[in-house]
């Protein structure tokens, strides 16, 4: 039977068409907003792991370490380039190109297309110290002679942390090292990576920077108490002046800053799509008075990164040649590199390269209370007051750019393990983990995308395995 209303199936055509229209252009200029962290995740990772740190087959390395993070990675394409020393990222092939440039020294920076040979010649002639001998042992017992093979239990804990849990787990630890009283007791390393390849901490990296800030403040460079911090906040009456540093190094800035990692947070903004990522964070306004709330912010580390660089020289990258000198050589760390943004700022937050022995020794100097080789690099108040829990304001797991275990009223992160355990923590279980009472710090590097990776575990595992270690601890993870 013909429909007697022939105009009323044409408007609901014409409105299913609309419907359509207006969902796949809204779609597609959500695809668009959101494209700029894929591609500048991809482009910088790629750039880590492949031009810093020398990893073969990056097609299977994408499949397995990028794209199982966001579905949008299945919409990026990318090409390396070797002789040029950049990856660019694009989506779909063409949307939002990013490149990341790769400098030695200076591991991989995100910029323009066009900006590439300017971040080249900025880092021309940069005075970068030559590296130090190692020594086997010095006078704190600090041993990097390759360990004998380790005691049959650290050694199948050392094996399962970098086996795989099941045939479709994506743990992929890629380096793990222990010491204990100073000594390298094990290490195990995934194919491809040595003792020797620079691994990405994510947020390990806020760690060096407030041990950087510590080098600053023994110098009488720096104070907890010092505000007026930037330029940006130096209209009169400005209500961020009141900001200390200490409130930086705590968390405790007030700024309206959003702590996120999908497309459109502040975090995803500042690393892939700002070119002064300082600058950046400092636009903010506060959002409750300095230090009242513990907030963690990765911007507020770039601006203690700037806050250090402008202490050490008006020149942004010779902070670099000052943290070789300064914190680097002095542990005979020879692979670490601090990445900065294309403004020549730090990345203090985020960005930091070093490999797994490299990054212990980092943890080794905290556990030591900033002493090595008898020679004092921070004074013993500052890492005091990285190690100091602020219950007051918090769960009592946060110190000054450091992640504890001492919770509240007994709560701890971690409860089988030691209140003394002290972290370096990064994204995809990046760890340093500190455990004065065992006398042992223990370090786990990877691209864990999945949840297959059990931190209490391996820790505990490890503890059990080690002669010795006692501590405020009395159960062991379940195996």
């Amino acid at each position: 039977m013909p429909d007697r209303h022939p105009s009323r199936v044409a408007t609901a055509f014409k409105i299913l068409a609309v419907t359509v229209v207006l969902l796949l252009v809204t779609a597609a200029g959500l695809l668009y907003w959101a494209l700029p962290a894929a591609t500048g995740y991809a482009s910088h990772y790629l750039c880590v792991r492949v031009l810093a740190g020398g990893a073969g087959n990056p097609g299977a390395l994408f499949a397995r370490e990028v794209k199982p993070i966001n579905p949008l990675f299945n919409l990026v394409t990318y090409r390396i380039d070797r002789a040029r020393q950049t990856v660019e990222a694009a989506g779909l092939g063409v949307l939002h190109s990013t490149v990341a440039l790769y400098r030695p020294g200076l591991g991989c920076t995100i910029a323009p297309a066009d900006a590439i040979d300017a971040l080249r010649a900025q880092g021309r002639g940069l005075s970068l110290p030559p590296a130090a001998a190692d020594a086997d042992a010095d006078a704190n017992n600090v041993d990097d002679a390759v360990p004998s093979d380790p005691p049959p239990a650290l050694r199948n804990v050392l094996e399962r942390a970098m086996s795989e849990p099941s045939p479709g787990s994506l743990r992929n630890t890629l380096a793990v090292v222990v010491r204990q009283d100073g000594k390298l007791v094990g290490e195990r390393y995934a194919p491809g990576v040595t003792a020797a390849t620079p691994l990405l901490g994510w947020s390990m990296t806020k760690t060096v920077t407030a041990l950087l800030a510590g080098v600053l403040a023994r110098d009488g460079k720096l104070t907890l108490a010092q505000d007026h911090l930037l330029d940006d906040w130096s209209s009169p009456g400005d209500p961020r002046q009141a900001i200390q540093l200490r409130n930086l190094l705590q968390w405790t800035s007030g700024l309206d800053y959003q702590e996120g990692y999908l497309p459109g947070s502040d975090t995803t903004k500042m690393l892939y799509q700002s070119t002064d990522m300082a600058h950046f964070v400092a636009s903010r306004p506060l959002k409750v008075a300095p230090g009242r709330e513990v907030d963690y912010q990765s911007g507020g580390s770039v601006l203690v990164a700037k806050i250090v660089a402008r202490a050490v020289s008006p020149r942004p990258l010779d902070i670099v040649p000052f943290a070789r000198a300064r914190l680097f050589e002095p542990l005979g760390i020879r692979t670490a590199m601090m990445e900065p943004d294309a403004s020549g700022t730090l990345v203090g937050g985020s960005y930091m390269l070093a490999s797994a022995r490299d990054w212990s020794k980092l943890g080794q100097l905290i556990l030591q209370q900033g002493v090595w080789r008898g020679t004092r690099i921070v004074d013993p108040d500052w890492v005091r007051f990285m190690a100091t829990p602020q219950a007051e304001r918090h769960d009592g797991r946060r110190g000054a750019h450091l992640w504890l275990n001492a919770g509240v009223d007994g709560a701890r992160r971690f409860p089988s393990l030691p209140e003394d355990l002290m972290m370096m923590d990064g994204f995809n279980h990046q760890l340093v983990v500190i455990v004065p009472s065992c006398r042992a710090v223990i370090t786990r590097l990877g691209a864990t995308v999945d949840r297959s990776w059990d931190t209490e575990r391996f820790v505990a595992d490890v503890m059990a395995s080690l002669p010795g270690c006692t501590g405020p601890t009395t159960t062991t993870a379940a195996r």
